[in-house]
């Protein structure tokens, strides 16, 4: 039992260490809040125009106009890490 415990542990030390990549934090992903107006959150990226931008599940990305999506916490949002940020 003591060596299943140790092997899952490096398991998820490993899987956590593959998510950092080898940029900086603030480069490689940012935080956000999203309500779940949209249904489950399938990636996107904060834009310079200052929106965020959520994938359409086909390969394409909508902008967020009612602001689901927010860098700052608000009442019914959750947590979520987008996957890069194109403000440029």
């Amino acid at each position: 039992m003591k060596k299943l415990l140790a092997i899952s542990g490096l398991a998820v030390m490993a899987t956590l260490a593959a998510c950092a990549g080898p940029y900086p934090r603030e480069y490689a992903a940012y935080d956000g809040y999203y309500d779940g107006y949209y249904g489950p959150y399938a990636g996107g990226y904060w834009n310079g125009d200052g929106y965020f931008y959520y994938s359409d599940g086909r390969g394409g990305y909508r902008r967020d106009d009612d602001r689901h999506f927010r860098h700052e916490s608000f009442e019914n949002g959750s947590p979520f890490h987008a996957e890069r940020d194109r403000r440029d």
